[in-house]
């Protein structure tokens, strides 16, 4: 059977079960920037359980951050943290593809010896993650 390079397990169901509770936990926390505005307890306890399951199926964690990113546009992808009077420009967006990028890192690494099978959707991730890696090299 074809192992899946980046997760956890082979088990789809865990990857598609992770998957809901990251589009359950990011539409919350976008339903609340939506409606409220920044509240730092909704963001704490909806994005640190994001990261996690972002880092355990990063999979899941990318696809969960574009279907969000789709449904909620800007209360997602551009709602800074705010305390105080300050703003950081550190988004719920960049939490969980971070999340997911060091992830996918770390078992790349502990697969490093045995023979790597790629599926499409990881040339696709890699891709992803080279494009957005080079926007941010420095251009001279």
């Amino acid at each position: 059977m074809d192992t899946p390079f980046f997760a956890l397990s082979d088990s789809r169901k865990r990857e598609g079960i992770a998957f809901v509770f990251l589009l359950i936990l990011l539409s919350i926390n976008s339903a609340a920037n939506a409606t409220v505005g920044f509240s730092l307890p909704i963001f704490l306890s909806t994005i640190v359980p994001a990261i996690v399951l972002a880092f355990l199926y990063p999979r899941s964690g990318l696809v969960a951050a574009i279907s969000v990113t789709i449904l909620f546009e800007r209360f997602f992808t551009l709602f800074p943290i705010i305390i105080g009077e300050a703003a950081y420009k550190f988004y719920s967006l960049d939490a969980v593809l971070l999340s997911s990028f060091v992830g996918m890192t770390l078992l790349a690494l502990r697969r490093l010896g045995r023979r790597i099978r790629f599926r499409m959707s990881d040339i696709l991730v890699l891709a992803f993650f080279a494009v957005v890696s080079g926007i941010f090299l420095p251009v001279s």
